[in-house]
């Protein structure tokens, strides 16, 4: 009987210490896959805030570039050509340096962003391509047409008035596109109430 007994309880033991070593090897698995979950809630909490600072940085970009695109188009303050030479250049120029800073940040915008943000910039882009083009077109009427004969001139009063329409258009542009890049950013408008669900101004589909 005694041997009996301790064959029973050997095999008694050898089953709560294998009982005990799954319930440890659960115990581990379950600290693993918690430490992978918090790894990979962090990572990607990281991603996102890297995200949103680099489609900041490029969205503040394009607005400067709209800005000092549009500081050009203005005739009061910038316009003073000596020649039609100087004048084609000039605006040449300012065509020039819509591309290069745009394609680039267009290119980064097309990683970083949704298609309404990219697609945006790309009617803004349009938009100051017009603006440019009627910016060239009244500095050439400004040029040619006396003073004393533009307020009877009509290609005169006609380039005016296309100017002053396509710049509002570009800057319409321009504030539709800083309202997307808020609703993407999560970043309040100042023009919606904070009644408002800000998830009625989104973009449509």
């Amino acid at each position: 009987m005694t041997f009996t007994g301790i064959m029973v309880n050997n095999r008694t033991n050898r089953r709560a210490i294998t009982a005990a070593d799954e319930r440890n090897h659960v115990t581990i698995e379950a600290a693993q896959r918690n430490v992978e979950l918090a790894n990979s809630a962090a990572q990607s909490r990281e991603h996102d805030k890297w995200r949103r600072d680099a489609l900041l940085a490029t969205m503040s970009a394009v607005l400067d570039t709209y800005g000092r695109i549009r500081q050009k188009l203005f005739h009061d303050k910038n316009w003073n050509f000596q020649t039609e030479d100087e004048l084609h250049a000039y605006f040449e120029q300012a065509r020039e340096e819509l591309r290069s800073a745009m394609g680039k940040l267009l290119y980064q915008l097309e990683i970083l962003s949704t298609h309404y943000l990219a697609g945006g910039t790309m009617m803004l882009i349009a938009q100051l391509n017009q603006a440019i083009d009627a910016s060239s077109v009244l500095a050439l009427a400004i040029r040619n047409t006396p003073e004393e004969d533009r307020e009877r001139s009509i290609s005169f009063k006609n380039a005016q008035v296309d100017h002053r329409h396509i710049l509002k258009k570009a800057k319409d542009q321009q504030l539709a596109l800083t309202r997307t890049m808020r609703s993407e950013l999560g970043i309040p408008d100042p023009e919606v109430s904070p009644m408002t669900p800000y998830a009625s101004h989104q973009p449509a589909a």
